[in-house]
């Protein structure tokens, strides 16, 4: 599929393939852009003696959270 949009899912017929569009690929970039400029100030909002520990929680998080994305994310289909 190319371009966003909907089509049957082979692995499991129960289910649909969504893909998005550019222009929702565009505005998810923007926003993601906006998240990520607020996460930087978080460790502020911290109290200094607890900031290395929750700086350590949160990128095992992170790695986590890419590692059950990367495990699993929908294979797309080729063609």
């Amino acid at each position: 599929m190319r371009g966003g949009g909907r089509s049957s899912y082979a692995a499991d017929s129960r289910s649909l393939l969504v893909e998005i569009t550019a222009k929702g690929r565009a505005e998810q970039r923007k926003l993601a852009a906006g998240v990520e400029a607020r996460a930087a100030n978080l460790p502020d909002c911290v109290p200094a003696a607890e900031r290395a520990n929750v700086e350590r929680t949160l990128g095992g998080l992170r790695a986590a959270l890419a590692a059950c994305v990367a495990n699993y994310a929908p294979k797309r289909r080729s063609g």
